[in-house]
């Protein structure tokens, strides 16, 4: 299986789900979101890019940002 059709079934696999959790409706942004969006997106190393579902639309990041944190300051020298 290449990765393109992995993305492409997970992403059609989750918009089935509806255990997937609540939003965070304590925070503007993300309460005027749909609870049924769902998007992917998957970097390689050769830079090629891989996404599925709503991975194209704009969304705040929040929380999540703090996992992209310490992988960019690994690349500057740690």
């Amino acid at each position: 299986m290449d990765i393109t059709q992995l993305v492409e079934e997970i992403a059609a696999d989750m918009a089935t789900r509806r255990e997937r959790g609540r939003v965070a409706d304590y925070i503007p942004p993300l309460a005027a979101l749909p609870d049924s969006k769902f998007g992917i997106a998957v970097v390689l190393k050769d830079g090629s890019v891989h996404t599925a579902g709503d991975a194209h639309e704009p969304f705040s990041v929040q929380s999540i940002s703090k996992v992209f944190c310490p992988d960019a300051g690994t690349g500057y020298g740690g």
